[in-house]
């Protein structure tokens, strides 16, 4: 007779953004030879293919001044005859997107925290519940579940784990992990304001600079016409003069 193996493990893992829980998951999934399954980064990838772009708040796009900074950019780089790097010019509008009734749902989770519809939910959870790999090896589910709603839906669904581990950190901890890297982006972002502030500035002075040397240019070609205009006049009576 064959010796009697212990079920996979299905374990929830929990915590606030910044405990670690997504490296401790991590870890522990590799010491165990089990799957890890990030909830959030699973829908991402729903999505990914189609729009190309994480989406949610903390992906959030440029504030529409900075897309009019972009804009001033790319108007005055015309009219001042230069070629810009890619960076500080706009990016090409992207063809319309038409998202499914499902992707459309995960939007909306992801971005406004809306509930995902349960058939979906059915549709993601039964793949690690029943489906291999997965349902024989085992997994730890990271970020998830996220609101009481989807605990219940858990149970009603039978889709049990065999226990929940919900990591506390204090608060100061999250915050000495989470602010070096947020204090990188907006040291980043102060310094691409303050580059395209001083594009701006150097772009209006080479426009400026253009004009008043086109304008020398026209006075000047006005000045040896007139020259010439006279000389011509001069010539012509002269020579009528000789004439006679």
């Amino acid at each position: 007779q064959r010796p009697l193996q212990a079920p996979p493990l299905r374990l929830c893992l929990l915590g606030p953004h910044g405990s670690g829980k997504t490296t401790c998951g991590r870890h522990l999934a590799e010491n165990l030879g089990i799957f890890h399954i990030q909830f959030d980064e699973v829908l991402q990838e729903k999505l990914m293919l189609k729009i190309e772009k994480k989406v949610g708040p903390e992906f959030e796009e440029e504030s529409e001044d900075e897309q009019a900074v972009k804009q001033e950019i790319e108007e005055l780089a015309v009219q001042a005859n230069i070629t810009i790097e890619e960076e500080n010019t706009k990016k090409p509008v992207s063809p319309e997107i038409h998202l499914t009734e499902e992707e459309e749902a995960i939007k909306s989770n992801l971005v406004d925290n809306e509930p995902l519809p349960p058939e979906i939910l059915e549709g993601i959870l039964s793949e690690w519940w029943l489906k291999e790999p997965i349902c024989s090896t085992g997994f730890i589910l990271d970020g998830f579940p996220r609101y009481p709603e989807e605990a219940q839906f858990l149970g009603e669904r039978g889709f049990f784990p065999d226990a929940a581990v919900f990591i506390q950190v204090d608060d100061q901890d999250i915050s000495d992990r989470l602010l070096p890297s947020h204090i990188e982006k907006w040291k980043l972002k102060q310094k691409k304001r303050l580059d395209r502030k001083k594009l701006i500035k150097d772009m209006k002075a080479k426009i400026r600079d253009d004009m008043i040397a086109k304008r020398r240019a026209e006075l000047i070609s006005e000045r040896e016409k007139k020259k010439k205009r006279e000389v011509s006049k001069w010539c012509k009576i002269l020579k009528s003069r000789g004439k006679h």
